[in-house]
């Protein structure tokens, strides 16, 4: 199955659910993921945004304080890569 950022969260959800799995932790959504990898799930889309995004939704199905700040620091990283002395005119 090809999965983009069209489709990537619904997959994900839909893959949790029908197979009953449950997430503890961000280490439970990587492997999640590296087991989609090996039953031929296709995904195309950049290494950082499919981080970012598993993530989320580790968050989503274990809202604890530790994954709020996981989301909290993507956030804070991406916000820190648009800090650039780029924005400020020469005088």
């Amino acid at each position: 199955m090809i999965v983009n950022i069209n489709n990537f969260h619904e997959t994900i959800i839909n893959y949790i659910e029908e197979n009953n799995i449950e997430i503890n932790n961000y280490e439970d959504m990587k492997n999640l993921y590296v087991t989609m990898i090996g039953q031929h799930y296709y995904f195309i889309l950049e290494r950082d945004l499919i981080s970012d995004i598993l993530i989320d939704l580790t968050y989503l199905f274990l809202p604890t304080p530790i994954n709020r700040g996981r989301v909290i620091g993507t956030i804070d990283i991406e916000d820190d890569d648009n800090d650039t002395d780029d924005d400020i005119p020469n005088i």
